[in-house]
């Protein structure tokens, strides 16, 4: 250690051969001075406790437990919140459909709060519903209504799934998974935590919240109010109104009219020729799961068309017209408000339907399968045969009918196939393919009030678009007026628009 003078100064060379022993370090648990040096140490260290004994066996993470920043996919936290139910796509349209009819109601209601300025309405609003104000906190009196009436429209959807359920907490489980998407993340905290929890946080903070736009979007409710160009808003509101009741009417074809008759006379024709009682099962269940879907947009669409009915019945009145007009309107509402109240075959929970579910491909051979198919085929073959020979009649509602066999026909052969491949989970989207292919064929169809409202679709889009250009060339007029454009620019700005 010392130098080669043996001074009594150290040279200070050769250290890193000396070796010491140094005392042990104090130990966590001795310098805990207070409850939040425990909480400190348990929020960062990583650590479990398993439970030995019995029970249900609780997903641990990994990397040990951090509750500080456990995410909300976490297996742990799934398992805690219930939510990790997913929901199927038949009971999330049921929920989205009962949602839109309860928020289309309430928003009704609700815009009679317009009359107030902005403090006014978030001071009602924070102590009616102070969630709203998570959704949305702008300046905008408009949006903050609409974030009101969605989160009193979930908390009533809520209560009505949750009282008429045998088994509520498994109900929330699912209404809680209509929340799962990100975009409804502040609608999900609106509704889960404490109103004095809210408040609380609202008043502690000075985030600016604009989430209503993606909570709509999510739950797919079109807004009836959505701002409008003012110059153009009544062409707009008249395109919407004729697409709106051509919509209904081809819907209502095939849930309960021409086109649903020839479906079910499809299906009779065909049951006694398919060997297999899961083919039969698929089959109906998916011929019959178009008609409801076509139903239940039917009365999403006639939801709508009432809205805009009221709105239309309110500016006669306030414009004097004789009382017999206003009748009018009320028989096409009341028409509206009867197919509201129409059945549908599968929210009944058809025992097709339930028998499907349960049923195993173990019960069926391929022969079966290749017989079905080429049963399917054949009929198909002579349809077609029969559809371009000159027997057929030229009435519209015929060839309609004609034509819906065989796209039902059509629907059959995808299923089989579907079967084939062991993808069950394909029919619901053969389901949606033939009543988007039917409604489609309807709208091409010469059927008299269906080819009527087709053409006043036509007319509607046709008016707007004249007005549009009228107010282009307006514009164009001006401008040449005012020596910003030279004439020849006019002439060929108002060739490239069509003028």
């Amino acid at each position: 250690m010392f130098g080669s003078k043996k001074s009594i100064f150290p040279a200070y060379s050769g250290l890193e051969d000396i070796q010491v022993a140094l005392p042990s370090p104090p130990s966590q648990a001795s310098v805990q001075r207070d409850v939040g040096d425990l909480w400190t140490a348990h929020t960062s260290t990583p650590h479990v406790v398993a439970d030995a004994g019995p029970g249900i066996a609780v997903p641990y993470p990994d990397n040990g437990y951090d509750p500080q920043s456990l995410s909300e996919t976490n297996p742990a936290n799934i398992l805690v919140n219930r939510a990790s139910q997913a929901l199927s796509k038949r009971e999330r349209m049921s929920f989205l459909d009962k949602l839109d009819h309860i928020f289309t109601d309430r928003l009704i209601a609700d815009l009679s709060l317009s009359n107030l300025n902005i403090g006014e309405l978030k001071e009602h609003i924070l102590s009616e519903c102070p969630g709203a104000l998570l959704v949305y906190n702008g300046s905008n009196c408009d949006l903050v209504i609409k974030a009101y009436t969605l989160v009193r429209s979930f908390e009533s959807l809520i209560s009505q799934e949750v009282s008429n359920s045998a088994s509520p907490e498994d109900e929330k489980a699912k209404l809680l998974s209509l929340l799962s998407d990100p975009k409804c993340s502040a609608l999900r905290k609106a509704v889960i935590l404490p109103n004095e929890k809210i408040k609380q946080s609202l008043l502690n903070s000075t985030d600016s919240n604009n989430h209503i736009q993606g909570c709509l979007e999510a739950f797919g409710l079109e807004d009836s109010q959505n701002t409008k160009s003012t110059e153009f808003s009544d062409f707009e509101d008249a395109v919407a109104q004729r697409e709106l009741q051509l919509a209904i009417l081809c819907n209502v074809e095939i849930s309960k009219g021409v086109v649903a008759t020839a479906l079910d006379n499809c299906l009779a024709q065909v049951m006694p020729h398919l060997l297999s009682k899961e083919i039969q099962l698929a089959i109906k269940s998916v011929i019959m799961s178009c008609k409801d879907t076509a139903m239940l947009k039917a009365k999403k669409d006639a939801h709508k068309m009432i809205s805009h009915l009221q709105s239309a019945k309110t500016d006669l009145q306030d414009l004097d017209v004789p009382s017999e007009m206003i009748h009018k309107l009320d028989a096409k509402i009341a028409d509206l408000q009867n197919l509201q109240q129409e059945d549908s075959y599968c929210s009944r929970d058809s025992l097709a339907t339930q028998e499907l579910r349960d049923f195993s491909p173990v019960q069926r051979s391929s022969q079966d399968l290749d017989e079905s198919l080429k049963s399917i085929s054949k009929a198909m073959a002579q349809l077609r045969k029969f559809l371009v020979s000159k027997q057929v009649t030229r009435n519209p509602k015929v060839l309609t009918a004609l034509n819906s066999e065989l796209y039902a026909l059509a629907c059959m052969e995808d299923c089989c196939k579907a079967l084939a491949l062991g993808r069950q989970d394909m029919l619901t989207n053969c389901a949606e393919e033939l009543q988007n292919a039917l409604t489609e064929m309807i709208k091409d169809s010469k059927m008299p009030h269906v080819h009527e409202a087709q053409k006043q679709v036509i007319s509607a889009n046709k008016d707007l678009h004249y007005a549009q250009k009228q107010k282009t060339i307006e514009s164009l007029e001006k401008a040449k007026s005012e020596n910003r454009i030279s004439g020849k620019k006019l002439e060929t700005l108002t060739q490239l628009i069509g003028y």
